[in-house]
C-alpha cells in the first residue's frame, strides 16, 4: 500500500476475479468458450468448490498474461464462502478480506 492505494497488480486481480464472478453467474454477457470452461471435480476435496474452472486453451508465451490465464488459478483457490456470494458487492467485500498475497506467486506473474 502506497499513499493509501493498493498495488496495481492487486487492483487488477480484484477486477479480473470480479469479472469471472460476474460471467460465471450470468451477470455479464461474455462468450467463455474460447477462454475457460467449468471443470467440476469428480470427487470432493477439502478446500475445493463446485465452480472450478479450467483454461480452454494451452498456455503459450503469448497467452500467459491474458486475464483468463492470470485469473483461473486464483478463482480455483478461493474459498467456498467467497464463491457462493449472493451478489457482486458481497463477493468483492469477501474477496478483499482475503490476503491474496498468500496465493501461489505464479498466479501473479506477468
Amino acid at each position: 500500500v502506497f499513499l493509501g492505494m493498493e498495488s496495481l497488480q492487486y487492483r487488477r486481480s480484484i477486477r479480473d476475479i470480479t469479472f469471472v464472478f460476474k460471467s460465471v453467474n450470468g451477470l455479464v454477457r461474455f462468450d467463455t468458450s474460447f477462454s475457460y470452461k467449468h471443470a467440476p471435480l469428480t470427487r470432493q476435496l477439502r478446500n475445493s468448490h463446485g465452480q472450478r474452472l479450467s483454461l480452454a486453451f494451452d498456455i503459450t508465451a503469448s497467452k500467459r498474461s491474458t486475464f483468463v490465464s492470470r485469473t483461473v488459478g486464483i478463482w480455483n483457490k478461493l474459498p467456498i464462502s467467497v464463491i457462493d456470494s449472493l451478489n457482486v458487492d458481497s463477493f468483492q467485500k469477501k474477496l478483499k478480506s482475503l490476503n491474496l498475497e498468500t496465493l501461489p506467486k505464479k498466479y501473479f506473474d506477468d
